[in-house]
């Protein structure tokens, strides 16, 4: 496995929060969760450090927009640290724009950030791509192969949205 992608459908209305029923520390994430409802929530977007670079993360946020519309969801959220440059590079390029932050709750928890940032993408229209989706045609739902040219590995990605290296 190179890359993978994870998410599912936010409900449209979220359950209320109850502090103390959940951990502090993801109480400030499970409010960011609940100001993007109806939307496909990106919970794991992640690429091994040596593949980091060469489009999966784009290619599998195009695939996350094809989830997202095959869900009927009203568009897309991702949560990221404030200190994750790269990631928010990566979620900008692709449509993603700053909606809300709250602060971390750290609890003992080495992270060089200081607030959760929440991310929103409205779903494009029907036949509309964007630059994330024009990128990731070779993603689809059933299956995706694809070459890292760096490695010559190629990968496959199922509709459990796991991506894995196959010989090949």
């Amino acid at each position: 496995m190179v890359a993978c992608l994870v998410g599912y459908p936010l409900p449209d209305r979220p359950e209320p929060i109850d502090p103390a029923q959940m951990p502090p520390m993801f109480v400030p994430l499970q409010e960011l969760e609940n100001l993007a409802p109806g939307t496909w929530y990106v919970n794991v977007l992640a690429t091994y450090p040596g593949h980091r670079g060469r489009g999966h993360g784009t290619r599998l946020l195009g695939l996350a927009e094809e989830l997202a519309a095959a869900a009927g969801s009203e568009g897309l959220s991702i949560i990221v640290s404030d200190a994750n440059a790269g990631a928010r590079r990566l979620y900008g390029r692709c449509g993603y724009r700053l909606a809300a932050e709250r602060a971390m709750v750290k609890d003992g928890w080495a992270n060089a950030g200081v607030d959760w940032l929440l991310l929103l993408k409205p779903r494009p229209a029907l036949g509309e791509a964007t630059s994330s989706h024009a990128s990731s045609q070779a993603y689809r739902l059933k299956r995706l192969s694809f070459m890292d040219s760096g490695t010559g590995l190629s990968a496959g990605l199922w509709m459990t949205c796991n991506v894995r290296t196959q010989s090949g």
